[in-house]
């Protein structure tokens, strides 16, 4: 229920599913609507925010690709 606030990876893309509910996706200056069945990428670096609209929580599975595995 709590947004997600300047989030950033620099060894990192992001990959967003909105499983369920509604938001706002803020990438850099850009507000960006998203409900479910939405995907985005943020490519490594990009600076982004999402919050929720409306009464329902926004679920979302979340997936970093190209961080490097720990030996």
């Amino acid at each position: 229920r709590e947004p997600w606030e300047n989030r950033q990876h620099p060894d990192a893309d992001a990959m967003l599913y909105v499983v369920a509910g509604e938001g706002t996706l803020r990438l850099g200056s850009a507000d960006v609507p998203v409900s479910a069945g939405s995907f985005t990428q943020v490519p490594r670096g990009t600076t982004y925010s999402i919050a929720r609209r409306g009464r329902n929580p926004i679920i979302i599975l979340a997936t970093l690709v190209g961080v490097g595995c720990e030996k």
